[in-house]
């Protein structure tokens, strides 16, 4: 599989997963695609690290890195009185937060071990 290929594929899913995210759906009926959009997303992370690296544990250890910072700033937005209309979480907690990064940590694992490209 081409790499190009391989990314435009995972970012077609992640964009299904998000596009189907925002249809209008109740979170409780389909929470399962937001976490499916967090495991390609760590997934396409780990195609796009692995173009500067070929350390694996370096490649995960980065999509960890932008995880965090992601979910942080998502903490800080939804704790701020600046409301955005993409953010319409209204209590970010720590076992949410955790379990968002475990999946981008294995969406990168994923690719990297169980689907070596290079």
């Amino acid at each position: 599989m081409q790499p190009a290929f391989a990314m435009l594929a995972l970012i077609t899913l992640y964009g299904i997963a998000q596009l189907a995210s925002h249809s209008g759906f109740s979170y409780k009926k389909v929470h399962w695609v937001f976490q499916v959009a967090h495991f390609f997303a760590g997934a396409i992370l780990a195609l796009f690290f692995s173009s500067f690296s070929d350390n694996p544990w370096q490649i995960i250890c980065l999509v960890v890195c932008v995880g965090f910072v992601w979910e942080v700033t998502e903490y800080y937005l939804s704790i701020s009185p600046l409301k955005l209309r993409f953010l319409n979480k209204k209590n970010v907690t720590l076992p949410d937060s955790l379990a968002d990064l475990a999946l981008d940590a294995m969406g990168a694992i994923s690719l990297v071990f169980l689907f070596p490209l290079f």
